[in-house]
């Protein structure tokens, strides 16, 4: 009698436990999956000598693996087998100097092993990611890819859980997202992706192989779940691509303005990265409640207040974020002149700045004031003789902490009678900072022109533009911000609440609107005051703010921020003050003229009462920001269209939805919308005939039946259908003619075609079979039949048949007037009663995909034969 191993080993039985494979399928899926996964880690840690380390192990684990289950070794020996064999592979790579015999892992090599990995973590701490691979975090990388790999192994292929293996391959995806913003790449998914379903396709398949072989013709044996293959393929493309692109159309966190440079935070690390949220670097700084210090100075500035600390200038708007300058013109440190400077008569002083980093910082590019012309004490520098960034080109790919330099630069002192006259646009290194996209520019241009109305010189506005957001907006760090792009933006300015980032990057880019060059600075205000006459800079100091060109003077400062000069943070510039409060704050000092109020005097003039112009972006809540009484319907009201397009305007919802968003964002966005549109077209071309048949039968049964067309004499044809005129007779008198009408005829026709095509449509769109060689009796029959008619909905059904059959067989099809009243409710009933039948996915599926609209994409002459 055969046992059941006999059984299960023949195929006629499944196996009662599916066993560790013993293949070597499996232990390869496991191997592909964490290398592929592993892939994203690149988001951290740049791909170096730990990954070739890891697929090392992974082979290594796999190939135990598979021996040790060919020679049918219990699972738990199995386990402890392969973890020997990661301990010995790591203690040969990085500890073998102190492995019992240079092979046997001692505690001295595991105590190595240990201090190794803590160092790096410790090396990690001081890089902004992605973090070089170093020594100690290539070990770290080594030993924790190690483990990962060890713990797929054990769970896809020794226990067989497949399924579970896909907790330590999403959290191995997930964990660079932690430490960067935006860090969920779509091709560290992809990989991840392909590397769990191939692993959990290779156990179906295996599974399902142990059912038994199938017999084929030919003769020979298949597995049969090998038919499976195809649809389970498509499965997992479908999915991965779904997985890709869905997210794109999801509103997530804003990003409107980013850059990527050297890191702004304090040793956090940020990847410099700058968006229009609450939840990255600049903000995560201030939030913090612990100060971490960054680098103390002392300076010689008889004004140190006035000294923002400038580590990075966003050059480029792209209508989506604000990034650097994809190339720089490099000077040496002493050779570099102020950019645009050449009006001899604007006042400077030089400065020198002596800095010592006292914190966990690293940057490649310094935090120096500016203007700064020359630089000693780091390695390899540069300037960049076009906004005065200063590159350190060793790699930055560590703290700086201890490192030590100094600066000299030029403080320069425009006054507003200077700034009054200057021009804009006409230096050629300006020109290469007006652009800006058309559709942000149309939208900020507008509204930029509102806050500056009556503003004649390119100074008027820049102090329009700054004035306005000091006196209408307010500082926070958590901005009710949404959307992305130019929705986005026009979200800042109703909520009017933000901070720097969104301040800074927002009147940049109005001024470029309105023609002037800008660029925005990323860096620190001038800290707090020590006891030693220095001052300490810390995370909580990290800014933004705007520079403006002006011809003849070059980059000038201005600080549309509220609470920064207020709170004592930084001084006002003097060229920021105007007359008007110079001689309100004669004798004052420059602190108290400070945290004065901000005046709107440049703006004061566009409003006979004195205050600034309402945008129509901007909310009513605060309706003393309006000039006199205007309400929601004139500046105040957002305009139903966003744009010209090459079809006419473009609706602003539209523009908000679709239009918005990386060029990527877009073109998914509008991919989907034809794709929606495409799926609802047979839809609503069903609705479409079904109300106009509907039309037809409630308008017979108003009028009692077709309309009866009426003779040339002005009478209506008689109830038999006939219709009366006049001809010549006989000898000249007048012969009565009396002759079937055939408008009639056809509209009776019509009426019962239109009644029995609806249900037609209607049964064949749930799912009945309709056979068009069936007489209309017959199909009634089976309809009655298929769908459990109930007395009334078979009567119903048996007075529309009568019609038809009238309408197909009798040259003159009656319809009396019971009939026509009594049509439109037969024609419902009997819908509700195949509807009531089918079920509600199938009256869904009816009402969304409808064969009937199929059926006449692929016979448009169906119509013509009735």
């Amino acid at each position: 009698r055969p046992t059941a191993a006999h059984l299960e080993r023949d195929g006629l039985l499944m196996p009662s436990t599916l066993r560790s494979a013993r293949t070597w399928q499996l232990p390869t899926a496991a191997v592909f999956a964490t290398m592929a996964s592993a892939i994203g880690l690149a988001r951290l840690i740049h791909l170096g000598a730990w990954f070739f380390v890891l697929l090392l192990v992974s082979l290594l684990i796999a190939g135990a693996g598979i021996g040790l289950r060919a020679a049918n070794v219990p699972r738990p020996l199995i386990v402890l087998a392969q973890a020997v064999v990661v301990v010995v592979a790591l203690a040969l790579l990085f500890a073998h100097d102190t492995a019992i015999g240079g092979i046997v892992p001692g505690p001295g090599a595991l105590r190595e092993l240990a201090d190794r990995v803590s160092a790096g973590g410790n090396d990690l701490k001081q890089f902004s990611v992605p973090a070089p691979a170093t020594p100690n975090i290539t070990v770290l990388m080594s030993v924790c890819g190690a483990g990962y790999a060890f713990a797929i192994e054990v769970i896809a292929v020794t226990c067989r859980r497949p399924v579970v293996a896909g907790a330590p391959i999403l959290a191995v995806y997930l964990i660079p997202a932690t430490r960067q913003p935006g860090g969920y790449s779509w091709l560290a998914f992809a990989c991840a992706a392909a590397g769990y379903l191939a692993l959990v396709g290779t156990d179906g398949h295996e599974r399902l192989g142990q059912w038994g072989r199938a017999v084929q013709r030919s003769g020979r044996p298949s597995l049969v779940g090998a038919t499976n293959s195809g649809l389970t393929r498509q499965i997992a493309t479908w999915s991965i691509l779904a997985a890709l692109f869905v997210p794109l159309l999801i509103p997530a966190t804003p990003q409107i303005f980013h850059f990527a440079g050297g890191g702004s935070g304090g040793g956090n690390g940020g990847n410099g990265t700058i968006y229009l949220n609450q939840s990255v670097d600049i903000a995560r700084d201030l939030q913090s409640p612990t100060a971490v210090q960054l680098f103390q100075y002392h300076t010689d500035s008889a004004s140190p207040l006035r000294e923002y600390f400038q580590q990075e200038v966003l050059t480029q708007f792209n209508g989506t974020e604000w990034d650097p300058a994809s190339s720089a013109v490099p000077g040496d440190p002493g050779s570099v002149t102020v950019p645009g400077l050449t009006d001899s008569a604007v006042a400077r002083t030089t400065v020198h700045v002596s800095v010592t980093v006292d914190g966990n910082f690293g940057f490649s590019s310094a935090p120096t004031p500016y203007a700064t012309t020359d630089e000693v004490g780091l390695p390899d520098v540069q300037i960049d003789q076009n906004t005065l960034t200063v590159y350190v080109n060793d790699g930055g790919d560590h703290s700086r902490q201890g490192a030590h330099y100094t600066t000299t630069s030029w403080q320069v002192t425009p006054t507003a009678a200077q700034l009054q006259e200057a021009t804009v646009g006409q230096d050629s290194l300006a020109k290469n900072y007006l652009s800006l996209p058309s559709s942000v520019k149309q939208l900020l241009k507008s509204d930029a022109e509102q806050i500056t109305a009556g503003d004649v010189t390119p100074y008027q506005q820049a102090m329009a533009l700054e004035d306005y957001f000091l006196a209408n907006f307010k500082y926070t760090l958590n901005p009710k911000i949404s959307g992305t792009g130019v929705s986005a933006i026009e979200s800042f300015l109703q909520t009017r609440q933000g901070f720097c980032q969104q301040f800074a990057a927002t009147m940049a880019a109005m001024a470029r609107a309105l023609g002037i060059p800008a660029v925005v600075a990323v860096g620190y205000t001038p800290g707090q005051e020590t006891s030693d006459g220095g001052y300490q800079v810390t995370t909580h100091d990290a800014h933004a703010w705007p520079l403006l060109y002006f011809d003849g003077i070059g980059w000038v400062q201005f600080e549309p921020t509220p609470s920064i000069v207020s709170t004592g943070r930084a001084d006002v510039q003097p060229w920021t003050v105007t007359q008007a409060q110079s001689s309100a704050s004669a004798g004052a000092s420059a602190s108290s003229a400070a945290s004065a109020a901000p005046s709107s005097t440049s703006s004061a003039g566009k409003c006979a009462n004195g205050t600034s112009p309402k945008l129509r972006h901007v909310s009513e809540q605060d309706a003393t920001s309006g000039c006199g009484n205007q309400t929601a319907s004139s500046a105040a009201t957002s305009t139903p269209f966003a744009s010209w397009g090459p079809f006419g305007v473009i609706p602003r919802t539209f523009d908000d939805w679709f239009l918005s968003g990386s060029p990527i964002q877009v073109g998914v966005k509008l991919l989907l919308l034809l794709l929606l549109l495409a799926a609802a077209t047979p839809g609503i071309a069903r609705l479409r005939r079904r109300r106009k048949r509907r039309k037809l039968l409630r308008k017979a049964a108003a009028d009692g039946g077709p309309k009866k067309p009426k003779t040339q004499s002005g009478e209506e044809p008689g109830d038999d259908g006939l219709s009366v005129g006049a001809a010549a007779g006989p000898g000249g008198g007048t012969a009565t003619l009396i002759a079937p009408s055939a408008v009639s005829t056809e509209a009776r026709r019509e009426l019962a075609f239109a009644a029995w095509e609806e249900l037609r449509e209607y049964a064949r769109d749930l799912g009945y079979a309709w056979s068009e060689s069936d007489t209309p009796r017959q199909l009634a029959g089976r309809l009655a039949v298929a769908a459990d008619f109930d007395g009334e909905s078979e009567a119903a059904v048996g007075r529309v048949t009568t019609l038809v059959e009238r309408a197909v067989y009798s040259p003159d099809p009656r319809i009396g007037a019971d009939e026509a009243r009594t049509l439109p409710g037969d024609v419902n009933r009997v819908r509700t009663a195949l509807g009531a039948a089918a079920g509600r996915a199938a009256r869904l599926r009816a009402a969304v995909l409808p064969s009937s609209s199929l059926d006449n994409i692929r016979l448009p002459w169906h119509r013509k034969r009735h």
